[in-house]
């Protein structure tokens, strides 16, 4: 919550999370010792230790360190661009247009390699 809530946030994005839905539920968790997590950025380190808390069976996460030390744990993940492909494939979107939105509106970064990977599944999808 406070990385939506920083300054270089989109306002857009700002306004929304200063009137989250009451769907949304936002959790602390308690402080980690373990060198693993700590090497991670605090947003990654909560997420990941959330899930496990919270015995969740998902974690959305993009950052790839913090991606890569949640499956580690046994963690199952997703990222952004896989919560688009698969609302792609409920047919609740259009994965190519949200991606074009995300890529314009936000912050959202990501490489090319994954861009284009994320691109080439969305023309498998349309077949």
């Amino acid at each position: 919550m406070e990385e939506l809530r920083d300054a270089r946030t989109p306002e857009r994005i700002k306004s929304w999370v200063a009137d989250f839905p009451g769907w949304l539920q936002v959790c602390g968790v308690g402080a980690t010792n373990e060198r693993s997590l700590l090497l991670l950025d605090a947003g990654e380190r909560e997420a990941i230790l959330l899930v496990e808390e919270k015995k969740a069976n998902l974690l959305l996460i993009d950052e790839k360190r913090g991606r890569a030390e949640a499956e580690r744990r046994g963690i199952t993940t997703t990222g952004t661009l896989g919560v688009l492909l698969e609302a792609g494939t409920r047919g609740l979107l259009n994965p190519e247009t949200a991606f074009q939105r995300l890529r314009s509106e936000t912050p959202f970064r990501a490489t090319r390699e994954v861009q284009e990977q994320f691109l080439e599944r969305c023309t498998k999808l349309k077949r």
